[in-house]
């Protein structure tokens, strides 16, 4: 199960340059975790947020295929806008089978609360991890946006718990 991220829709371009960075991530990771076992499916998430033609979903289901994947081998969850939407998705789908779930470290340990919340049989595959390869003191926007990231898991982990 790859969580949604972001995509820019431009006709022009192939579905997997219309993915965020983030989603990139996720999604190679996926079709990597797709490759180690037998009998998978990869599942992909996330809706137009309103303003896109496209869902989420949908990018990401043409991008897997552009990197090899079967789209046999693609579920799609089109109308989930968030992780508790996904979670409710997956346990419709799979009930107590055991999965993967990818999504950016820094997100992880707030969704795998969720779908352990849910009930699911989930382990977790982090990606797109946040490194810094710099002295502590020296400020940069990759430091900000680490930080941002952090604050905004921390505070939607306590929001959930709530």
């Amino acid at each position: 199960m790859v969580l949604g991220s972001g995509h820019d829709e431009a006709e022009n371009q192939p579905a997997v340059q219309q993915l965020s960075n983030i989603a990139l991530a996720r999604l190679s990771e996926g079709v990597r975790q797709l490759s180690l076992g037998k009998d998978c499916k990869l599942v992909v998430s996330g809706w137009s947020g309103g303003s896109n033609k496209r869902a989420h979903a949908d990018v990401m289901f043409d991008a897997a295929v552009e990197l090899g994947v079967s789209p046999d081998s693609i579920i799609k969850f089109p109308l989930a806008k968030d992780t508790i939407e996904e979670a409710q998705y997956m346990q419709w789908e799979v009930a107590d089978a055991r999965f993967r779930l990818v999504t950016s470290a820094s997100h992880m340990p707030r969704s795998m609360a969720i779908f352990e919340n849910a009930g699911l049989n989930v382990s977790a595959a982090p990606t797109d991890f946040s490194q810094r390869k710099t002295y502590w003191w020296y400020y940069e926007a990759r430091s900000l946006l680490s930080s941002q990231r952090a604050i905004h898991e921390y505070l939607g982990l306590i929001w959930f718990k709530i």
